[in-house]
């Protein structure tokens, strides 16, 4: 096939090191890599597929090919990581046979990352929950204000009741559950699944051959990159100022999400996070790994 071995898409919720991802493979030979290309076009095709919007995406794909085709005038493959596209994931195998890398982070990590950019802080204004909420007072007409996806019908009425914290980990729950659906309709060989906590150079050796890249980035360039700061890992919220109906919410939300990505939120770690730290330390890629779990 004409894209195949060309194109790729990392995906996944987004605070999960996606950014990353790309700044590193923008250091690979012969690939073009770029970073949510088209935040507004992607978040509002996201938000249509979300809400099942009947709209004919033809002349999205459109764009998307035009650019992955300009890519292909002067690299050997194109590579783009966006959160925004992790509903596309079916019409982009089916258009560029595509592969696709699902990045996951600890869910706590997320979360708090996103709660410190003040995602779902405002209250949703609507009066039929059996309609999809339209545009709020605090919106700004960009593509932040199509990521913010929300459940549906009853779902979405006992959702408002939620705590910010349990908002966002249902999120979490939801975004990553819908991208393994979907995968389940290509081939097993065009997905990996990658935590971040987990992505050392052997991992993204790994990763390489996944994406048949014959040229690897050599290991020193990639522990200079990892020891950068990356924006989707210094959460100033922390896990120890979560009220106990914050956590009984977050753990609610994220029980199955965890088991099927392989986070286990033990007694012991529960009680490590929970502690006050004694510092202040960002985190790097790895952390060395404060986040990974036994």
């Amino acid at each position: 096939m004409k894209y195949s071995n060309k194109v790729a898409f990392s995906i996944g919720t987004g605070r999960c090191g996606t950014k990353f991802l790309y700044e590193l493979l923008s250091h690979q030979p012969q690939m073009a890599s770029h970073h949510e290309r088209l935040p507004l076009e992607d978040s509002f095709y996201r938000y249509a597929e979300w809400n099942k919007l009947p709209l004919d995406h033809v002349g999205y794909f459109k764009i998307k090919a035009e650019a992955i085709e300009a890519d292909l005038m002067k690299a050997d493959f194109s590579f783009e990581s966006s959160a925004y596209l992790s509903l596309a994931v079916k019409p982009l195998f089916e258009t560029f046979n595509a592969k696709f890398i699902l990045l996951v982070r600890a869910p706590h990590s997320v979360v708090t990352s996103y709660h410190k950019k003040g995602w779902y802080q405002n209250d949703l204004i609507l009066s039929d929950y059996s309609k999809i909420p339209s545009f709020q007072p605090h919106m700004k007409f960009q593509h932040h204000s199509f990521s913010r996806i929300v459940p549906h019908g009853h779902d979405l009425e006992s959702w408002t009741a939620l705590t910010q914290i349990g908002k966002l980990a249902w999120y979490y729950q939801a975004l990553n559950d819908a991208v393994l659906k979907q995968f389940e309709e290509i081939p097993n060989t065009h997905y990996k699944v990658v935590r971040l906590e987990d992505l050392n150079y052997q991992k993204y050796l790994e990763l390489a051959d996944f994406l048949a890249l014959t040229v690897k980035i050599p290991e020193p360039i990639f522990n200079k990159m990892t020891t950068k700061k990356v924006n989707t890992l210094s959460p100033s919220y922390n896990f120890h100022k979560w009220t106990d109906q914050e956590k009984k919410e977050f753990f609610k939300q994220t029980q199955t999400i965890n088991q099927k990505l392989g986070y286990a939120y033990t007694a012991e770690y529960i009680e490590k996070l929970s502690a006050q730290p004694k510092q202040k330390v960002a985190d790097s890629v790895f952390q060395k790994i404060k986040n990974k779990f036994s």
